[in-house]
């Protein structure tokens, strides 16, 4: 079978955890046998293999926008449904909505080509609104073929119900089907408690709200805790702010940008990971990383279905006097961590195995 990821970035050019699921998949993909190609746009200045592990590389060079117009992302649509029609897929797998759903749709419509669209965040399935702090024209044709993708998609994942009562209420989709997340079970490894190791994990922006990680991180001064940021530092203002805030905490440690097997590595001696973000999509990759390394979560605003308090795997905090709260209760409570972690791991291996993508791949 031909399948086409389309999605706007590649994971070793990009990395995220919507790229990260996507290149999992085509990789499953190609073992079973399939003929995987990758439609994305190359904004590293890498140079890009024909093929990479099996999966055929499509790059796009990138489409200039700037802070005035925004994305003009609709103008990839020419160059896409060029690709699509030299490789004729039978199958499309879209992640990361953007315009490209639409592309896919106007492809498939007059093929026998299945494009299904799996959510990866709760922005994903809000209404779509003309963003005027961009250009209004370039926002309207974006979100036109963002519309015409949800409209059209055969098939939608979801990771939570959340996203199929929004999906319903902003767009009037219901042809869904709930798959969580997929991830290779990891080794088990005993952790040292001579010092308690607490993550932040995250590419570094707005949305994640480092900043009050860090005031976590002032606020339990312990010489028996670290506090560790790992991430991809951004440009500008923001990033300036919180760059100051580093040089006046004592017990923060930030590792940089580091690699998916370089996280797992550290995760197998930690103990908590904190999450301060503002949304994210079902239960991101670093939460599967941490159950599956028998580390339990401490959550500030995100709780998926209500997995962490039903199903003991980590402490929805609600706020930052709470999330100081649990972090101190956690941190010197090594029973309790470890109880959970052991749940969390098991919970992991049940629930996020690659076992998903055979799930996916029946829907095709």
């Amino acid at each position: 079978m031909k399948i086409v990821i389309l999605i706007k970035s590649y994971f070793k050019y990009n990395p995220g955890g919507s790229e990260h699921q996507a290149l999992l998949f085509a990789k499953e993909m190609v073992i079973k046998g399939n003929e995987v190609h990758y439609i994305f746009v190359n904004s590293s200045n890498m140079k890009v293999p024909a093929i990479d592990e099996g999966i055929n590389l499509h790059p796009l060079n990138p489409i200039k926008g700037n802070i005035m117009i925004g994305k003009p992302v609709f103008l990839y649509k020419k160059k896409v449904i060029k690709l699509l029609e030299e490789i004729r897929p039978e199958v499309i797998y879209h992640r990361n909505l953007n315009p490209f759903i639409g592309f896919a749709c106007f492809y498939a419509r007059s093929r026998k080509c299945k494009v299904i669209w799996h959510i990866a965040s709760l922005n994903d399935v809000k209404k779509i609104k003309i963003k005027y702090k961009w250009s209004p024209i370039v926002s309207y044709f974006n979100n036109k073929w963002i519309k015409f993708g949800i409209n059209y998609a055969d098939q939608i994942i979801t990771q939570e119900e959340k996203h199929d009562i929004l999906l319903l209420k902003n767009f009037g989709k219901s042809n869904t089907v709930k798959i969580n997340k997929f991830f290779p079970v990891l080794k088990n490894k005993s952790k040292s408690i001579s010092k308690i190791k607490i993550f932040w994990i995250a590419n570094i922006r707005p949305i994640k709200q480092l900043e009050i990680f860090l005031d976590l991180a002032d606020k339990i001064d312990n010489n028996n805790i670290e506090f560790i940021v790992i991430g991809k530092k951004r440009k500008g203002k923001y990033q300036k702010t919180l760059d100051d805030k580093f040089k006046i905490i004592s017990n923060i440690n930030y590792l940089g940008e580091k690699s998916f097997d370089e996280i797992n590595l550290l995760l197998s001696d930690g103990h908590i990971l904190v999450n301060t973000s503002k949304s994210e999509g079902g239960s991101p990759v670093t939460f599967i990383q941490a159950w599956m390394n028998s580390v339990p979560i401490i959550s500030l605003n995100h709780n998926p279905d209500k997995i962490l308090s039903k199903y003991k795997i980590g402490l929805h905090s609600q706020t930052f006097e709470k999330m100081v709260e649990d972090t101190i209760k956690l941190s010197r409570n090594h029973k309790l961590r470890k109880e959970m972690g052991e749940i969390c791991r098991e919970y992991a291996i049940s629930n996020f195995s690659m076992k998903n993508i055979d799930k996916i791949e029946s829907l095709f």
